[in-house]
């Protein structure tokens, strides 16, 4: 495929022969016209379809998250969400056609600040979670104003659940869960942005509790 750069008559697009002009993302490109495959997808093609699909349709419920959490990945040529779909392309389990997402390897956001450190889950009766972290003192790439993003993840509902506010100074978040997630299995992630918005923290696995 090659780009082009506008002449003085501007953009091109449209067909000539074999070839096709266009337009994407502000890139201009020439690329032969495909041609369909008559023979059947092959093992290795399945699987790479499957596991988009999976990771796909896993990501799509916080695509707003991912999209934040990835965002300093975003090239103009990719968007921060297909990115972070490719990123996680790694995290799966068992063979196919019995593949299954691993969850402990999910990436949420990526980025430069200090990530959270020593995270756990504390469930209660009341349907109640508090999550809470490690005060890491005066470690570099940190300020007590960054601001936490816990999502949770219910094993039996194939729903998220999404919590923002606490700062990372409060050294935990207490969040109430929604009552469909009782008795559930409840994975979580969490990770920190700065107060403009503009930089994340790696997020980090919290493992999974069963919620009462």
């Amino acid at each position: 495929m090659a780009e082009l750069n506008n002449g003085p008559l501007g953009g091109i697009s449209g067909k000539l022969g074999n070839m096709v002009a266009s337009n994407w993302r502000d890139i201009s490109y020439l690329r032969a016209k495909g041609k369909r495959s008559k023979n059947d997808p092959t093992d290795k093609q399945k699987i790479v379809r499957e596991k988009f699909k999976m990771m796909f349709d896993f990501l799509i419920q916080i695509k707003r998250i991912v999209e934040l959490g990835f965002k300093n990945k975003y090239t103009g040529r990719s968007t921060a969400y297909h990115h972070a779909v490719k990123k996680n392309m790694a995290a799966f389990k068992g063979t196919y056609p019995d593949l299954e997402i691993d969850l402990a390897l999910i990436e949420i956001s990526a980025g430069y600040l200090l990530p959270c450190s020593g995270p756990e889950m504390v469930p209660d009766a009341e349907g109640d979670l508090t999550v809470k972290w490690d005060d890491q003192g005066s470690i570099e790439n940190q300020e007590p104003s960054d601001e936490a993003t816990v999502v949770l993840y219910s094993e039996e509902k194939k729903l998220h659940a999404v919590y923002v506010g606490a700062q990372r100074s409060e050294l935990e978040m207490l969040v109430t869960l929604p009552k469909s997630f009782s008795g559930d299995t409840v994975h979580g992630y969490i990770f920190f942005t700065d107060v403009t918005g503009k930089l994340n923290s790696k997020s980090i696995y919290m493992g999974s509790v069963k919620i009462p």
